[in-house]
């Protein structure tokens, strides 16, 4: 399946190598796989007074799992299309219209927060939308009691251990493996 993805930059060796360094915490490092998680890329455009020559501009992420949203800091040109096995990509659940309802509403309460007493009116636009997959790596852990656990890291960052990005994954994996079996 064709998607629009955040490549993958920290490397799988590097990431195995981490990932059994937990092993004391965590059981016998067993697996590791990556999966792409659908977040929808809302770019608003706003002003807060009526007479506001310059519209400010702003990139939000909704992730489609959950439907949380957060600000983006990145740079939406690294965004390249490949080719990706369905087995390595979560189901959406969250409708696009929820997504930009809480992701504007997020935006309206920052402004507010931020330009309290400067505000006259808040306008804010969406200018555009994009479908975008955050590629994970998860790890595999074959705990002492015979069970599995997880671990998440962020194939972009490296980072591992974000409450927010688990959630995601361990939901998106439910719902895919639901589906899989009926």
């Amino acid at each position: 399946m064709k998607i629009l993805v955040f490549p993958v930059t920290v490397p799988l060796e590097e990431t195995v190598k981490r990932l059994k360094k937990r092993e004391k915490k965590l059981g016998e490092f067993f697996s590791i796989e990556v999966v792409y998680v659908p977040f929808w890329f809302f770019t608003f455009n706003y002003t807060i007074r009526k007479d506001q020559k310059k519209v400010g501009t702003t990139v939000i992420a909704a992730d489609t799992i959950l439907g949380e949203v957060a600000f983006f800091q990145g740079k939406m040109k690294n965004v390249k299309e490949v080719e990706v096995s369905e087995n390595h990509i979560l189901t959406p659940t969250v409708k696009f219209e929820e997504a930009a309802k809480k992701a504007e509403e997020e935006l309206k309460r920052q402004i507010f927060n931020k330009f309290l007493w400067r505000i006259q009116k808040i306008m804010v636009k969406l200018k555009e939308a994009q479908l975008i997959y955050l590629p994970f790596w998860i790890g595999y852990y074959k705990t002492r009691e015979n069970t599995i656990q997880i671990e998440v890291v962020n194939a972009l960052s490296g980072e591992i251990g974000d409450a927010w990005y688990e959630k995601i994954i361990c939901e998106g994996l439910k719902v895919k493996h639901t589906r899989a079996s009926m």
